[in-house]
């Protein structure tokens, strides 16, 4: 038998990014009784031929009643590990940078309780009970 050189860490206890926000895309899912649904998605970042640079990970809310339309809240974006990363905040047409998991959670907070959310979600689920 080949004698493995790899140490695997434990991960049990690991909160990623993308951890962090299927629990909130879940979450949203629950409160709404489903009118709206969170949906997390990952795709590799690529940069100028040298191939993967790191992960994008996305949240976007669907409209399962309206032909399943669907609006991208956020993404986020980091390199080969979670931290620094770049959160883009699509209502508000910005980009934060953030350092650790600390400075992700709390802005992620502020973003999801955000006026700008809350008026987004409030027109999608008069939409969604309207259809």
């Amino acid at each position: 038998m080949t004698e493995s050189f790899w140490i695997l860490p434990d991960t049990a206890n690991l909160r990623t990014p993308t951890t962090m926000l299927k629990e909130q895309a879940e979450a949203l899912t629950q409160q709404t009784g489903g009118l709206l649904k969170g949906e997390v998605s990952l795709r590799p970042a690529k940069s100028g031929g040298h191939g993967l640079t790191g992960t994008i990970v996305t949240l976007t809310i669907a409209v399962p009643a309206i032909d399943s339309y669907f609006i991208t809240a956020l993404s986020y974006q980091h390199g080969l590990e979670s931290y620094p990363g770049a959160l883009y905040l699509n209502f508000e047409n910005r980009s934060v940078e953030v350092a650790d998991e600390s400075e992700f959670t709390s802005v992620l907070k502020a973003a999801l309780s955000s006026t700008k959310t809350q008026n987004v979600l409030s027109n999608l689920l008069s939409q969604a009970g309207a259809a």
